[in-house]
């Protein structure tokens, strides 16, 4: 059953050394880390996570990742949706829909796209583009705005580099992925690219070579983060305390 809980915490969906029986090289730079995909060239993880999640905003956020996934028991967590902040508290920067418990408008920036939906009833995962949204208080969703999506059904947007401010730049990136509607995917890139390259990599992962792909941004630069239980390797800016966050239950 999926519950998704992101954890808006403050501003803006890890791995010890594995021993050789555990680790294997793929073309000369990427490795599996049991069932975690890596890529040595811009140090990228995708952790699994099915539909197992939980989305969680705090406006006051104090409690860091690493203590949010002990505490809630969660295998991965990563940073949301953005926010901003207003009179002392993080404040989600779009839509931000919680079974019924709105905590964020509609941003018309072209940059967050979409709204990433999961509907408790189906078990299925959504990105509804804004043109297509009614913002409306439904019960049976979890909802977040995010974007830009830069692969749709397998396919990169390119156009969005071409249409879009700001868009061209170099940063660490996260970016929450979902595969034939029902399988969740953190992506974590710790080396600075653009969106292009992101992409490129990202079609190039193992888990991308079955299926359908649908792939969104979810933050760049300062709020990036990412925790897991079990690999400590992997973990990037894991100690921050960030308002918005989803967590992949064990």
């Amino acid at each position: 059953m999926f519950k998704i809980t992101v954890y808006i915490f403050a501003a803006v969906f890890v791995f010890g050394t594995l021993s050789p029986a555990h680790t294997q090289q793929q073309n000369g730079k990427q490795r599996r880390a049991e069932t975690i995909y890596y890529d040595s060239e811009i140090e990228m993880t995708v952790a699994p996570c099915g539909n197992a999640l939980d989305l969680q905003y705090y406006p006051s956020p104090k409690l860091s990742l690493k203590a949010i996934a002990e505490k809630n028991n969660f295998k991965y967590v990563i940073n949301g949706a953005y926010f901003y902040e207003s009179r002392g508290k993080a404040v989600p920067a779009g839509w931000y829909n919680d079974q019924g418990v709105v905590s964020g408008k509609l941003s018309k920036n072209k940059a967050f796209s979409h709204i990433v939906q999961y509907n408790n009833e189906t078990k299925e995962f959504q990105f509804l583009p804004l043109k297509f949204f009614n913002p409306k208080r439904r019960y049976s969703v979890l909802e977040f705005q995010a974007g830009p999506m830069i692969i749709e059904n397998n396919k990169i947007m390119t156009d969005i580099y071409a249409n879009a401010r700001g868009l061209r730049g170099q940063y660490t990136r996260t970016f929450f992925a979902v595969r034939d509607k029902r399988s969740a995917f953190f992506i974590t890139i710790r080396t600075p690219v653009s969106f292009e390259e992101a992409a490129e990599h990202i079609m190039k992962a193992d888990f991308a070579k079955k299926g359908s792909i649908t792939v969104i941004s979810l933050g760049s630069g300062k709020g990036v983060a990412f925790y897991s239980a079990n690999h400590a390797e992997y973990n990037f800016n894991s100690d921050d305390a960030l308002p918005i966050i989803i967590g992949a239950k064990k």
